[in-house]
């Protein structure tokens, strides 16, 4: 039986994140603006691009956001990008999803068979017996499988949802796992109630509970 903690009120998910040195509105911040890059490909562009443009913006804005705070250094090995902190331990990386915020948990989006491999590797296996030799001893000083947490966004008809979770695993698809923490960063925001001038004074007004949930 495997636990599943939910923080979906704004007072949690500060208290949560501030324990990693991370920031909800931040975080609410970069949700956004991944929607926005989400709408920039043109017809002319691949139809990868929306996804990919979304990516992109993510990692960007974590980078931008949290390196030099609290401890946080970019983190790019193995085709896995994101930020880490060594003194916490911890690997946060950007995933596009289908939906966020929703009772079923997320699932990946798309993000190339190679990354989801390595990431597979990286959040399933404690031991990393995959990894190179040097990357390896690197990793099982550092990390288990419970420090890595993914930036989730999913972008539905001009209203953006995000969470920060950690599963427990991925499997053999490179789609997550049960998760064990989810912690609600934005839910069903317009787009268009969002000046792009003032993106960094607002408030999503989440308005809910802690939820304890236990899956068989």
């Amino acid at each position: 039986m495997q636990i599943q903690r939910r923080y979906k009120d704004e007072t949690s998910a500060e208290e949560k994140l501030r324990q990693m040195g991370l920031d909800l509105e931040k975080l609410q911040q970069l949700s956004v603006k991944v929607a926005y890059a989400r709408d920039t490909p043109t017809v002319f562009h691949p139809k990868s691009a929306s996804g990919t443009y979304g990516y992109h913006e993510g990692v960007f804005h974590l980078r931008q956001n949290f390196v030099g705070i609290n401890g946080w250094l970019p983190y790019s090995k193995g085709g896995i990008e994101g930020i880490e902190n060594e003194e916490l331990g911890l690997i946060v990386l950007y995933q596009n999803v289908d939906q966020a915020c929703c009772p079923v948990d997320p699932s990946p989006l798309s993000s190339g068979k190679g990354r989801r491999s390595a990431i597979k590797t990286l959040v399933q296996s404690q031991t990393f017996d995959f990894w190179p030799d040097e990357l390896k001893a690197e990793l099982e000083k550092k990390y288990d499988s419970s420090k890595i947490w993914f930036m989730c966004v999913s972008v539905r008809d001009g209203r953006v949802s995000a969470e920060f979770s950690r599963p427990y695993y991925l499997d053999e698809n490179g789609s997550f796992g049960p998760f064990a923490v989810r912690i609600d960063i934005l839910q069903s925001y317009s787009v268009d109630d969002i000046d792009q001038e003032t993106l960094g004074d607002f408030s999503s007004g989440i308005d809910f509970d802690v939820d304890i949930t236990k899956k068989e």
